[in-house]
């Protein structure tokens, strides 16, 4: 086989790997992603309060042994964009921003190789 050839075979193989890690990529950001991810669920519900009451809770408003001790919210940006995707395109846009996310972040990890 000559160099050229050998050349070809290397880039539809390397195109060929690169389909299916974006593929797999793709099938896997569907995964956690159901009623019991207990996490999602706080998510939209402190995003829900952030937009309805203009500001971010500086105590955690849904627990119950820990109601009055201070808590950073470091994801109340995600909690407003999740609420908001949610409330106006439903669960399944969700998912499948979710899933765009993911196909792009391996989109360009492959891309810097």
């Amino acid at each position: 086989m000559s160099t050229r050839g050998r050349t070809q075979s290397m880039t539809r193989f390397i195109l060929l790997a690169a389909a299916l890690v974006i593929f797999l990529a793709f099938l896997l950001s569907f995964y956690k992603i159901s009623a019991n991810n207990v996490e999602l669920w706080q998510h939209l519900k402190t995003g829900e309060f952030i937009v309805s009451n203009g500001e971010i809770p500086d105590t955690d408003i849904f627990s119950y042994t820990a109601a009055d001790r201070l808590w950073i919210n470091t994801s109340w940006l995600y909690d407003i964009g999740a609420h908001l995707i949610q409330d106006l395109a439903g669960f399944k846009a969700l998912v499948a921003i979710k899933a765009l996310a993911v196909v792009g972040l391996a989109l360009l990890l492959l891309s810097l190789r």
